[in-house]
């Protein structure tokens, strides 16, 4: 049974619409993932899931294993480029992104008290990225 479902909104048709357009620019001109995931964009999302880590210290939430997995990025970054090993690129966001968000909770939860955790957070984002 093929039945369209209609956004609850007109937003959402709109919503829907815009991405539509979106969709057939990026054929139209064929750009591919590959030609918008670039290194960059890796790089910058490295940065962004650090910095989820560090929201999640500062509010207090506990995250096991924080130190665990900081020596293992160690160890395992460390043997990677060791063995001059290259991963699939998706392979290598994975691993990067789950060890940034233990290094950002460790960063999350230093905060001296009474400064500014806005001010801290953009102060070791911007020294990471």
């Amino acid at each position: 049974m093929n039945r369209i479902v209609e956004p609850v909104s007109g937003a959402s048709r709109a919503d829907c619409l815009s991405a539509g357009r979106a969709i057939r620019h990026l054929l139209e001109k064929d750009i591919k993932p590959r030609d918008i995931m670039t290194r960059a964009a890796f790089e910058n999302a490295m940065v962004m899931v650090m910095a989820l880590g560090g929201m999640v210290g500062l509010l207090g939430i506990s995250l096991p294993g924080v130190e665990i997995g900081i020596a293992c990025s160690a160890l395992v970054l460390g043997a990677m480029v060791l063995a001059e090993r290259r991963p699939p690129m998706w392979v290598a966001a994975a691993v990067v992104g789950i060890f940034a968000v233990f290094h950002g909770h460790a960063h999350g939860t230093e905060l001296p008290s009474g400064q500014s955790g806005l001010l801290y957070s953009m102060g070791f984002v911007m020294a990471t990225g």
